[in-house]
């Protein structure tokens, strides 16, 4: 059975993440019809700690999303839209991986002009910094996900950690 809530969550949480910005958006400056951003200071010890770690485990991922277990679904990468110095960080479903790379479907309203939500896009392996899918009702991977819980009010981290089955 769908969980409404923890699609929802995973469909608005998919925050992008914008590196190289030092202060964080407030709640009530975000544009209702475009995602939360989150800024992070490009050398949040943190974020780069959680960055490593998704693309240390990507393999384990690969593996999921090539032969999903019955269970298993809602296979996403979050890559660096942008490479360079304007980073725009961002999840796509995974549409196809195959030796011509990945081509994913943008899940967030992006920040840069030229891109929208829906969007299909070549994705380069390299600029893939974290991955998600769902097993049964638990959300798994999101290494950057849970950085950015730790910022947040403690009650509205917790609405978000029992949305993803944590």
């Amino acid at each position: 059975m769908r969980n409404p809530r923890l699609n929802m969550f995973v469909a608005m949480l998919a925050a992008v993440l914008v590196a190289g910005c030092s202060d964080p958006v407030r709640q009530d400056e975000k544009p209702a019809s475009k995602d939360e951003v989150i800024k992070v200071a490009p050398d949040d010890a943190a974020m780069e700690a959680a960055k490593r770690e998704g693309r240390r485990t990507l393999p384990e991922f690969w593996q999921h999303q090539a032969k999903p277990a019955a269970d298993e679904s809602m296979f996403s990468v979050k890559f660096d839209l942008l490479p360079g110095p304007a980073a725009e960080y961002i999840w796509a479903s995974v549409a196809t991986r195959d030796a011509d790379g990945v081509v994913g479907v943008l899940g967030n309203v992006p920040e840069a002009p030229g891109y929208s939500i829906g969007q299909s896009v070549k994705i380069n392996e390299a600029d893939i910094i974290d991955w998600q899918y769902r097993k049964g009702t638990r959300m798994q991977g999101h290494y950057t996900t849970r950085v950015l819980l730790d910022q947040m009010p403690p009650a509205e981290a917790q609405e978000y950690r029992t949305a993803l089955g944590w």
